[in-house]
């Protein structure tokens, strides 16, 4: 008869805690490594981690890689600038570039010029009863003066992209032109003003006159305007202002005016008594 052997409590605990250390660390192994069924795993071809060598850098190839990445950084910085300052479209750029930047194939230069500006001068105009009222005439002559600025301009081969003011001084004052007039309202004949000149000035003694039922020295009906003259001092014809009466035509002649006299048309009795006999200035105007 065939007996089993005898195996006491403790040794079936010790012996079950021996194979359960076994199978776990089995699956464990399992778990994290995969093996063939048909053969060991071949050590030889796992990849072994390559050592490298030190490597020694080119301290000048360094220094030329770091020297073109800043210069191309200042291009571009330039390059994002100038486009923004033509875009806003203001005439003036705000940059500040050194005095040569490398932008791409060109350079960019600096160069200082003079820039002259003509400034425009002032008109004075003065009052005076010296003239005929609505002439004028000119007393001084105006000049302009002139503007020097000093001026740093940039330029990228032969083409301005910049220019900034430095200062600015008068080379030459301008010169204030001066000019007489009378601007009193216009009596007598309307005439060009703009046209005519003074060309002779004299005092004479004046009279009146008024109609006598017969035309004038000229063939011209008597009428306000007109006035009797010695042709040998004022020719006929003549475009004259008098003094008091305002603008006329000399277009009569009378047996009684002779050198400097006159005689002054007014269309009624009334006026000619009031103006009667007196000393009055002459002016004589011929075309400029």
């Amino acid at each position: 008869m065939y007996s089993l052997p005898i195996t006491s409590y403790s040794d079936y605990w010790r012996t079950a805690r021996v194979w359960g250390s076994y199978l776990s660390g089995i699956a464990v192994l399992a778990a994290g490594t995969y093996y063939s069924p048909l053969s060991n795993p071949d050590i030889s071809k796992i990849q072994q981690p390559q050592q490298r060598s030190p490597q020694l850098f080119n301290t000048k190839s360094l220094n030329d890689e770091v020297s073109f990445l800043e210069s191309r950084h200042k291009a571009l910085t330039f390059n994002n600038e100038l486009a923004g300052e033509v875009s806003r479209g203001t005439g003036e750029s705000s940059m500040k570039a050194p005095e040569k930047t490398i932008l791409g194939s060109g350079k960019m230069l600096e160069k200082t010029e003079f820039i002259d500006k003509e400034i425009p001068f002032e008109t004075k105009y003065i009052e005076s009863d010296k003239l005929p009222p609505g002439m004028s005439q000119v007393q001084e002559d105006g000049e302009k003066g002139i503007l020097r600025q000093v001026a740093k301009t940039f330029e990228i081969e032969g083409q301005p992209v910049d220019q900034k003011i430095q200062a600015s001084y008068q080379l030459k004052r301008p010169k204030k032109k001066v000019i007489i007039q009378n601007s009193k309202p216009i009596k007598g004949e309307q005439f060009d003003l703009s046209t005519l000149k003074i060309s002779q000035s004299l005092k004479v003694e004046s009279t009146a006159y008024t109609y006598t039922g017969a035309r004038t020295a000229s063939g011209m009906i008597p009428r306000q305007g007109l006035i009797a003259v010695d042709p040998k001092v004022i020719a006929m014809g003549s475009k004259v202002y008098v003094e008091g009466y305002g603008y006329a035509i000399a277009a009569d002649t009378g047996g009684d005016i002779q050198g400097n006299r006159i005689d002054v048309f007014f269309p009624d009795l009334r006026k000619c008594v009031d103006w009667g006999r007196r000393n009055v200035s002459v002016y004589i105007m011929n075309n400029k």
